[in-house]
């Protein structure tokens, strides 16, 4: 009778072994995919540590740029272009022509969006010699120019880290002016150009608008 028990807390010891084998590998991994990864990704930092920040609450600035260049500042290739409708890729500058603030409440309440108007004409903070008055969407392009320039003269010539600088510029800009003009902290950015626009509208499997005809809001007018 000893031996079938023994044969069992064998079979047990074995399977748990074989459990955390396949745990281990699973681990390691995944760990070796997050690395690769993460070490591909360069992170923004526009938003410093000691900057206001909402308390509980979640605030997310969506930012949409115009360029038509990718996030090294390299031309997008032609067959986006092309189906992008956009123009030739030295068009569209870096204006931040959609400006969304995302509130996500503490109690797990529905989000709400904000929607700001590009064209609102106020303090553009970040800028050097600032705060100087203009459209809320010039913030970033404004910025980003007065770094790269600044840049320039201190001998920097790498394109890529220009590209990626100007840009950090920018974002401080636009975030700064945003959350100066909304008096509310911002938590997070997204930033979404005319390339990423491309590439979620394929993740999701595209997206149909149909504009040869009268769109018609269903919505019942203000009171």
């Amino acid at each position: 009778m000893g031996w079938p028990r023994k044969s069992a807390i064998v079979m047990v010891r074995t399977t748990w072994i074989l459990l955390s084998v396949t745990l281990m590998v699973a681990a390691g991994v995944a760990w070796a995919t997050y690395r690769d990864l993460d070490e591909g990704v360069r992170r923004s930092k526009a938003i410093a540590p000691d900057a206001p920040r909402s308390v509980g609450a979640v605030n997310i600035l969506v930012m949409g740029l115009t360029t038509r260049l990718d996030l090294n500042g390299d031309p997008l290739p032609d067959a986006i272009l092309t189906q992008l409708h956009a123009g030739e890729s030295d068009r569209g500058g870096y204006n931040a022509n959609t400006l969304m603030l995302l509130h996500i409440p503490h109690d797990g309440s529905q989000a709400t969006a904000l929607s700001v108007p590009r064209d609102n004409f106020v303090d553009l903070h970040g800028i050097p010699g600032g705060p100087v008055r203009g459209k809320i969407k010039e913030a970033y392009g404004r910025a980003k120019i007065a770094e790269e320039t600044r840049l320039r003269a201190d001998g920097l010539r790498d394109p890529h880290e220009l590209e990626f600088r100007g840009r950090e510029a920018g974002r401080r800009a636009q975030i700064d002016t945003v959350r100066t003009f909304l008096d509310v902290p911002i938590d997070h950015i997204a930033e979404v150009s005319l390339a990423g626009f491309y590439y979620l509208a394929n993740a999701l499997g595209g997206i149909e608008v149909c504009v040869t005809n009268a769109t018609h809001d269903p919505c019942p007018a203000p009171t």
